[in-house]
C-alpha cells in the first residue's frame, strides 16, 4: 500500500537499512498491515500517487523555508528554539538533530524484527 507520512518521522527499513521517511518525503510503498496501523494512528495517509525512492532528498530543502516553518520543525523535533535566532543557527541545529536521529536507526539497522505496534484494549 502507498503512504504518504503525515507528522513525525518513520524509520522505514528496506533492504536492511532505517531510513527516516518525514512529510516532506514523498509516498512510500509499505506492507497492507504495517500501512493500515499508520494510518489507523493518524501518522500516514493512504495515497494512490506512485511512491518516491527514499534516497533522493525532498525537493524543499531547509533552506527554502522561512524561519517559522525552520522553528515549527525545531519545536516538533524537541529542540529549544530560544537561543536560534537567524535562519542558519535553526537550520544547523535540524541537520545536528537529523544527524543523530540517523545515527540511532543505524544502531538499530541490526534488529531485523519490527516492534509489535498494537495496542492492548483497556481493562
Amino acid at each position: 500500500m502507498n503512504i504518504k507520512i503525515k507528522k513525525g518521522i518513520f524509520g522505514w527499513k528496506k533492504n536492511g537499512i532505517v531510513k527516516a521517511i518525514t512529510p516532506q518525503h514523498g509516498p512510500i510503498e509499505v506492507e497492507d498491515e504495517l500501512a493500515q496501523s499508520l494510518i489507523d494512528r493518524e501518522i500516514a495517509e493512504k495515497v494512490e500517487e506512485p511512491t518516491e525512492d527514499p534516497e533522493e532528498e525532498p525537493a524543499d530543502t531547509l533552506e527554502n523555508k522561512t524561519v517559522g516553518e525552520l522553528k515549527k520543525m525545531a519545536e516538533e523535533k524537541g529542540i529549544d528554539t530560544k537561543k536560534l535566532k537567524k535562519k542558519q543557527d535553526l537550520i544547523e541545529a535540524l541537520e545536528d538533530a537529523k544527524e543523530s536521529e540517523e545515527e540511532i536507526a543505524e544502531d538499530d539497522a541490526d534488529d531485523d524484527e519490527l516492534p509489535e505496534l498494537a495496542a492492548e484494549e483497556p481493562q
